[in-house]
């Protein structure tokens, strides 16, 4: 049995989305037409050392504990993908995000920020590897400022 517990000390302004690697979307613009999305409309910042935050809702299976270094998300088997996400919207604006990676091979810590059409920038974390993350992330962020 795999049992990893890491702490994911967030401080977020304006918004991110944290999700797990199954996306979905519950209406694809680019197949029809679709409701307005709704927009975080100001700044927005989380300090999960404090506690939990209005802003984001837990996944099915999530469960959540919080102390001095932040959120605290838990993985007991492989199954496991403990997640919180919103259901906001940023249209412009700057993301902020301060987490630490799990420990454990095999276990990715990620970041995501993710369209209804499923677009997605990501900063993937990947424990057991050596990674230069902040390189792999800059060249993502550049194929999609150049798209």
């Amino acid at each position: 049995m795999m049992s990893n517990v890491f702490s994911a000390a967030a401080v977020v302004r304006a918004a991110s989305s944290l999700v797990s690697a199954q996306t979905s979307t519950l209406c694809n613009p680019l197949k029809k037409t679709c409701p307005a999305d709704t927009a975080f409309g100001g700044t927005t910042t989380c300090d999960f050392t404090k506690g939990a935050c209005s802003t984001f809702d837990l996944a099915d299976g999530t469960n959540l504990k919080y102390d001095s270094q932040g959120a605290v998300f838990t993985i007991t088997k492989d199954s496991d993908a403990p997640t919180i996400h919103t259901d906001k919207y940023i249209f412009f604006g700057k993301v902020e995000v301060v987490v630490q990676a799990a420990p454990g091979v095999g276990i990715v810590t990620s970041a995501v920020l993710l369209s209804d059409d499923l677009d997605e920038a990501r900063l993937d974390a990947a424990a057991g590897f050596e990674i230069d993350r902040i390189d792999r992330f800059r060249a993502l962020i550049d194929r999609l400022v150049s798209c």
